[in-house]
């Protein structure tokens, strides 16, 4: 199959678990042998509105010159897309967008009057003409369907990393990790700023970088954190793996997600999880049992978590029963084949639709 992933016209952030998913997504369709070709801020410095669009106006012919079987935009409220599926439509090239948790009805209320007005003058028509809107999980597709009712929707969730044999074996460091950007009010990093200062002794480490969503609070909130709370620069590759692997636990209080690759990531290796009621919903029936689901209020979150750091056994044996689970139903390979499936049934709504015109 040919396939064109797109992401463009993205926010100026380096950590980045759209474009973290897209790479996981293109490496593991090569390795199936399908012909990808991507178009992403990394390789053609789009980010943001105006060099997004810039960028859809220059690559449009290429795109459509390829004359792929798909193409695949990742992300929503981005112009450059909107653009780019006008051409695909003019030209019969079937698209699917997966909106990455931007729908939900957290991000919506952000900046609403804004995103309002563009969901009614271009996102709505962009989800509903789509042949497919792919959504991480069923919360996502409710989402979706709030925005877009006649949005023809499918539900393929994200891929775990990849295996690896080569992870060192590193002694728990007894700290709580979070790997993010440091986005407070999605998130939830009031939340565990607050949760840290109600378990003084226990250590809490969040590695990421401030993005465009209210840098002001966030540095605000760095500020007055505790000393048990440390913010420091985004890790990557071995480093990171250490870091994961030495942690006695990984901790995820966003207030919405599409599906977070880092709570799959943690998963994978091994690691408890704490997670809010909202990514646990993300995660489904299989998974979120095997994960400390907390409470959205602080305090009662700072007991939860001190009372299952007690059980430890308890702790160790969940989380490798989450591993199994995510090194076989979310492999690259398991969820490339499901994603595949959802490709050849929104090209055939391509051709249906074309045959009704």
């Amino acid at each position: 199959m040919k396939i064109v992933h797109v992401n463009l016209g993205g926010p100026p952030t380096t950590v980045d678990g759209i474009a973290a998913v897209v790479d996981v997504l293109v490496d593991a369709q090569r390795q199936r042998a399908d012909d990808v070709e991507t178009y992403t801020d990394r390789d053609y410095d789009a980010r943001g509105a105006l060099k997004g669009v810039t960028t859809a106006l220059r690559i449009r012919h290429r795109v459509i010159e390829a004359r792929p079987d798909v193409v695949h935009m990742h992300s929503v409220y981005r112009p450059a897309h909107a653009m780019l599926a006008v051409f695909l439509r003019r030209r019969g090239v079937p698209y699917v967008v997966s909106p990455h948790s931007g729908l939900a009805d957290g991000s919506r209320r952000r900046q609403r009057w804004r995103k309002a007005a563009y969901i009614a003058l271009f996102e709505r028509r962009l989800l509903a003409k789509a042949d497919a809107v792919h959504c991480l999980s069923e919360v996502e597709g409710d989402d979706v369907r709030a925005v877009s009712p006649s949005a023809v929707v499918v539900v393929v969730p994200n891929p775990g990393p990849a295996v690896r044999a080569d992870v060192p074996d590193v002694a728990p460091a007894g700290h709580l990790l979070t790997l993010c950007r440091f986005d407070v009010e999605q998130k939830g990093l009031d939340i565990l700023v607050e949760i840290a200062r109600r378990m003084p002794t226990t250590r809490f480490r969040v590695f990421g970088e401030k993005d465009i969503n209210d840098p002001a609070r966030a540095s605000a909130l760095i500020a007055a954190a505790p000393a048990n709370i440390s913010f420091e620069a985004p890790i990557r590759g071995d480093e990171k793996q250490a870091l994961l692997v030495s942690a006695r636990a990984y901790i995820q209080p966003s207030r919405w997600e599409g599906q977070s690759i880092s709570v799959l990531e943690a998963l994978s290796a091994g690691i408890p999880c704490i997670v809010s009621r909202y990514v646990a919903r993300t995660l489904g029936s299989e998974l979120a049992p095997l994960t400390v689901v907390i409470d959205d209020d602080p305090a009662v979150a700072a007991d939860q978590i001190t009372a299952a750091l007690l059980d430890g056994p308890r702790l160790v044996a969940t989380a490798e029963q989450a591993r199994g689970i995510v090194q076989s139903r979310y492999s690259a390979d398991a969820i490339c084949e499901e994603l595949e499936r959802a490709y050849t049934g929104a090209i055939a709504h391509g051709r249906a639709m074309a045959g009704l015109r």
